[in-house]
């Protein structure tokens, strides 16, 4: 689909019709991977580890607050 769509150029019909094929078969393939990570967790064969969510959290929100600053958006959080 990827390489017609490249061979496509400008005929906006069949551009139109292979965007919207990838953007199933990318939908397709994030189910199957949820539908697979779902069967190893009943399975009982997949590795827990334990994360540090505060740690996330705060460099998450580090990284997003230029974005947020310039929207005048207050990303104020009380992670401990």
């Amino acid at each position: 689909a990827q390489v017609l769509l490249k061979k496509a150029g400008n005929i906006p019909e069949c551009r139109d019709g292979l965007e919207n094929l990838i953007l199933s078969i990318d939908r397709s393939s994030h189910m199957v991977d949820q539908l697979l990570s779902f069967a190893r967790l009943q399975s009982g064969n997949i590795a827990l580890e334990k994360i540090n969510l505060s740690f996330i959290a705060k460099e998450v929100i580090q990284e997003i607050s230029p974005q947020a600053i310039k929207k005048n958006i207050d990303l104020g959080a009380d992670i401990k």
